[in-house]
This record gives C-alpha cells, structure tokens and sequence, in this order.
C-alpha cells in the first residue's frame, strides 16, 4: 500500500493527488502486474480479430481506390465534354465571322457596283445623270438657305406648353 498522502502540487496548489485512491490499495508491483495482464489480454483479443480487422481494412481500401478512380472518370468526361462544347463554341464563332466577312463582301460589292464607272461594269450608259435638284426660291435667289418664317406653315410653331396636344 502507497504510503503517499494526499498533499497539493507545487505548481497547482488548489490540484491534490490522491495516490491511495489511484492504486486502489494495492502495491506497485501489484498494479505494474495488472496492467500487463491487461496489455497481453488486448493483444490475444487483437490476434484473434486482426484478420477480420485487415479483411475489413482491405475492403475499405479497395471502396476508395474504386471510388478514386470512378471520380477521375468523371473528370475525364467532364473535361472531354467542356473541350467538346468548347469546340462547338469555337465553330460557331468560325462559321459566323465568315458569315460576316461574306455580308461585308457583298456589301463591298453592291457599293462597288454602284460607285463603279460606267466603262468598268461594262454598260454603256448614254442617259444623262440625274438633274440636280432643284433649289428653293429662296436659296435660287441669294445662294443661302433662309428659315421660312413661323408662319410661314412649312415649320410647325415651337413646341406648345407640355400637356398642351399639338395642333394637327
């Protein structure tokens, strides 16, 4: 039996050890006795369940690994899919710039022919052009452009109050 009474530690005054209860009244020897007892009872249990212990290790060992290579799969295929939209993406884009091109190269054209001299689109136009258009009195007369006068009725008036409708 510990002949250790209880008494508090330096460093925690308040913390009591009480070695008696700890040992349970038996010796050092004793209890150093139990505790290999109890270390080769652990071990007769571990060498009777380690089999079915590593089975069990195996097992789950083997789920990861499946399950790894199941998800690396599935990036796969993911990343396979992305590079496959990706493509579609990169067509379409292709497909509508030349679309583009094409418009604006007939765009190009028309007003090429429309700008074109007569002996180049190889027609012989002998109608004269169109006659300029004919000026306003005003401007046959002093060479600028006058602003008709408000009453004048070519202008409408300025803009009424707001809510006021508009004379017709």
């Amino acid at each position: 039996m510990s002949k250790v009474v209880p008494s508090p530690t330096p460093r925690h005054p308040e913390r009591v050890i009480d070695y008696p209860m700890i040992d349970a009244g038996r010796t050092r020897r004793e209890r150093n006795a139990e505790i290999i007892d109890l270390n080769l009872e652990a071990e007769a249990i571990r060498a009777r369940y380690q089999p079915e212990i590593d089975a069990i290790k195996l097992s789950r060992r083997t789920q990861v690994a499946t399950l790894k290579e199941r998800h690396h799969d599935d990036v796969l295929r993911e990343d396979a899919a992305l590079q496959a939209r990706e493509a579609e993406r990169e067509l379409g884009r292709e497909m509508l710039k030349q679309q583009i091109d094409t418009w604006k190269k007939s765009q190009r054209d028309t007003s090429d022919r429309q700008t074109a001299p007569a002996s180049r689109l190889g027609t012989d136009w002998t109608a004269k052009e169109e006659p300029a258009r004919e000026r306003m009195p005003e401007q046959r007369t002093t060479g600028v452009h006058r602003q008709p006068d408000e009453d004048d009725g070519r202008f409408p008036a300025a803009d009424p109050p707001h809510g006021t409708p508009r004379p017709r």
